[in-house]
């Protein structure tokens, strides 16, 4: 399964491209990348993940949230990866 999908390998986002004859590391340049954007000062009210990726979606398209932000673990910011 190659389609440009995201894996999930110990909680690190995976892309797979298909091989190409001609590839070259050094020479490839990276057209998008996934990022974790932080919201600080957030009350604990919006730890909500429906209105996190709502919030997220203004940047890019968002992924998923922080696991620490879903178990309020992290009371400082929330964070989303889009």
């Amino acid at each position: 399964m190659v389609n440009g999908d995201l894996w999930m390998v110990f909680d690190h986002y995976l892309a797979i491209r298909p091989w190409m004859h001609d590839f070259i590391a050094s020479k490839t340049k990276i057209k998008r990348t996934l990022v974790w954007i932080g919201f600080p000062s957030l009350g604990m009210e919006y730890f909500d993940e429906s209105l996190l990726l709502a919030l997220a979606s203004i940047v890019g398209s968002p992924i998923k949230v922080d696991i620490r932000t879903m178990d309020a673990s992290s009371g400082k910011f929330a964070r989303v990866c889009v």
